[in-house]
């Protein structure tokens, strides 16, 4: 790209170029399109088109207008439609605004804004509106859609809040993935009563659950790769309660004819300690 090619192109009546107009993004026909896009974000320029003007390349464009520049797929192609204006001192356009091309439409709603970019059917949107009161980021493609939010500091003390005074809804069609490396805290309050919550803490060592009850509902609880059942402390003291009765029940055969066993009054006193053996915070019922 000659640093003096502005001089070339279609003039105006008398040889003067107009000194603004809309003219078109374009990539030069002397450097590949990977070379040029890399010489444009670079140095804040683009080369332009106007049917008026001709061809002119290095043109300053700012900062702002750079991210949403629609470069042309190869050289035969138009990209975005700018606004130009001539400084006057350097009799160099600057460009002031990019436009939308006379194939182009805008989805823009009153009282709402939108930054977009879109290529090849993938679209990323940042879009709100102060009258529907929404904000949404969106990322729509065929494969690989990502959105990531990274807070970076040297002393480790970044920080993301996340604060709604109604529901939070999370939905996620594959996997949810939660990695932490310190520890991790799931808290449930009352609002009412800071001191009535339940807390679950994970570390890299264990969990630590603490609660008023815990109710686990499902059709199979398994702890590692247990295989020996639970047992049933209702079931099981019955149990104990009606042998030992059978045992203290039983009689033998002597001289005077069927006696009890003489240590009837021990066995059958350990009816009274069958309830030690039920739990009183854990339950189960199958």
């Amino acid at each position: 790209m000659e640093e003096n090619s502005y001089n070339l192109g279609v003039r105006s009546d008398e040889g003067k170029m107009f000194t603004a107009g809309i003219a078109y993004v374009i990539i030069p026909s002397d450097v590949t399109r990977e070379q040029y896009i890399r010489e444009c974000y670079k140095t804040k320029t683009v080369s332009i088109y106007s049917e008026f003007n001709g061809y002119t390349n290095r043109i300053p464009i700012d900062q702002y207008s750079l991210n949403f520049v629609k470069f042309p797929l190869d050289k035969k192609q138009y990209g975005s439609a700018v606004c130009f204006v001539i400084n006057p001192i350097e009799n160099r356009p600057i460009i002031t605004g990019i436009y939308f091309k006379g194939d182009e439409v805008s989805d823009l709603q009153e009282n709402q804004f939108t930054f977009k970019r879109e290529l090849n059917g993938n679209i990323v949107e940042i879009s709100g509106s102060p009258q529907d009161k929404f904000l949404t980021l969106n990322v729509i493609s065929a494969v690989n859609g990502e959105i990531s939010i990274n807070v970076k500091s040297e002393d480790e003390s970044g920080k993301i809040n996340i604060n709604v005074d109604g529901d939070c809804n999370i939905t996620s069609l594959n996997k949810t993935t939660l990695k932490q490396f310190d520890s991790l805290l799931f808290i449930t309050q009352n609002r009412d009563d800071e001191n009535e919550l339940t807390f679950e803490e994970h570390t890299p060592t264990g969990r630590h659950i603490m609660s008023a009850e815990e109710k686990l509902d499902t059709e199979s609880y398994i702890i590692n790769d247990g295989k020996e059942n639970f047992v049933l402390g209702q079931k099981l003291k019955t149990l104990f309660d009606d042998f030992i009765t059978e045992v203290g029940e039983t009689t033998v055969t002597t001289t005077l004819g069927k006696m009890p066993i003489l240590n009837k009054a021990q066995v059958l006193k350990f009816k009274e300690r069958t309830d030690e053996i039920l739990s009183t915070v854990g339950f189960i019922d199958r």
